[in-house]
């Protein structure tokens, strides 16, 4: 691209940002444009109705308002909630490299340099590959492998 059309370019951008600016900005649009209601029609609050208002409300007075609960948690059931608790509760491992030899080789998970038999965070190391490493944990098989980046 060269620097006239680079120029062109942002000479448009420029000038349509200006003209949506006027529209919306400097300009009402006429969708907001609103009357002034007439106070006789405006029904205040009676005073008793506001001193019954709570100052504050704490999290149980909240959930139990006829609004409902939080709408970002409707149709998650309390199983989902507890396995995703039970599942942050055990380790995790970051494989970091690998130092591969035949003869042998390392790894670097959680910052440690382990080789085949030993364990880290109570899962022991079973084999080291190329590309991953092998680990035994509770009697499971869990596989780590290297990510580019």
């Amino acid at each position: 691209m060269n620097d006239k059309t680079r120029k062109g370019i942002i000479f448009v951008v420029f000038a349509s940002t200006l003209v949506w600016g006027y529209f919306n900005l400097i300009k009402k649009p006429l969708a907001m444009t609103t009357t002034t209601p007439d106070l006789a029609t405006v029904t205040p609050l009676a005073p008793a109705a506001i001193s019954a208002m709570p100052d504050s409300l704490t999290l149980a007075e909240l959930r139990n308002t006829d609004w409902g609960d939080d709408p970002f948690k409707k149709g998650i059931s309390p199983a989902f909630e507890t396995s995703s608790v039970e599942r942050a509760a055990s380790p995790q491992w970051n494989l970091s490299g690998i130092v591969y030899s035949p003869t042998d080789p390392l790894a670097i998970i959680n910052g440690k340099m382990v080789r085949v038999g030993d364990a880290v965070d109570n899962a022991k190391v079973t084999k080291i590959e190329k590309k991953n490493v092998t680990l035994d944990y509770g009697g499971s098989s869990i596989t780590l492998t290297v990510n580019k980046g």
